[in-house]
């Protein structure tokens, strides 16, 4: 008798278990469309805004000559453009992160999307790095 009173139990937290982990995987799921959609959208508004504040800059400066103007375009078309790409990740990376952090979405996310974007702090770091020696 006490023994089937156990087993139910087990059975029933493995099912509330399986439901929690359903639930956090489609929220992850949710939540990683919508972080990309903001990824793209945010970088490709960080690169345009870049790429106008550089053609102000260079137009103030070089507008009396055009050749040189030229040139300089060209440097910063592709400056701004790798620049753009990666402040505008550095920018979403810290946006998710205090995101995640604003909303305590840290029990709604599957533990791996909370890896990848939670902040590695410095017992992290170094438990990544031993983790890297023993597998090198």
């Amino acid at each position: 008798m006490v023994h089937e009173e156990i087993d139910e139990k087990v059975e029933a937290q493995k099912k509330k278990d399986i439901i929690n982990y359903r639930n956090k995987k489609r929220t992850s799921r949710i939540f990683l469309f919508a972080v990309t959609i903001y990824e793209i959208v945010e970088t490709i508004l960080v690169v345009f805004l870049l790429f106008l504040l550089s053609t102000l800059i260079i137009s103030k400066l070089f507008g009396n000559n055009p050749e040189l103007a030229q040139n300089a375009f060209s440097v910063a078309f592709v400056v701004v453009f790798i620049g753009g790409l990666v402040l505008g990740f550095i920018i979403f990376k810290k946006t998710v992160q205090w995101f995640i952090e604003k909303f305590n979405l840290e029990d709604k996310l599957t533990d791996e999307v909370l890896y990848h974007y939670k902040k590695q702090t410095k017992d992290d770091k170094e438990e990544a790095v031993e983790k890297l020696k023993t597998f090198l």
